[in-house]
């Protein structure tokens, strides 16, 4: 599949594994599914949640994820287990539901510079 995705679960932190069967914290463990499978399986686990709990992520993205040491804490947001939180701008608007515009991006800094006290490091 070249165009893999996998699926986050922030509730089990873990990968969801193939075939929609369970859970597991290794990627090469996860399940691969197409990105309309995806969409339809975070859609309904995020349904009537007030939060994200399932997030759908491209195969290549995840493994470069990976590949740098940083894990996911919340849609965006990653520790590189070295004193840094990862922001990756686009994602953290868009799993919450803002459009990408100059002021939501200032927004969202502001709040995470108040509520994080160590290294920041944008990614966009």
């Amino acid at each position: 599949m070249s165009d893999a995705w996998v699926i986050w679960s922030y509730e089990h932190n873990a990968w969801w594994r193939p075939g929609r069967m369970g859970y597991t914290t290794l990627l090469t463990e996860a399940g691969r599914y197409t990105a309309d499978e995806a969409s339809e399986i975070v859609h309904h686990a995020n349904e009537f949640s007030r939060s994200v709990q399932e997030r759908a992520v491209r195969l290549r993205d995840a493994e470069e994820y990976r590949h740098r040491g940083w894990h996911c804490l919340t849609p965006g947001a990653y520790d590189d287990h070295k004193g840094v939180l990862h922001i990756v701008i686009p994602e953290m608007l868009t799993a919450n539901g803002y459009p990408d515009t100059p002021e939501n991006r200032a927004t969202l800094l502001a709040a995470v510079d108040q509520l994080w006290t160590g290294v920041i490091q944008i990614e966009d």
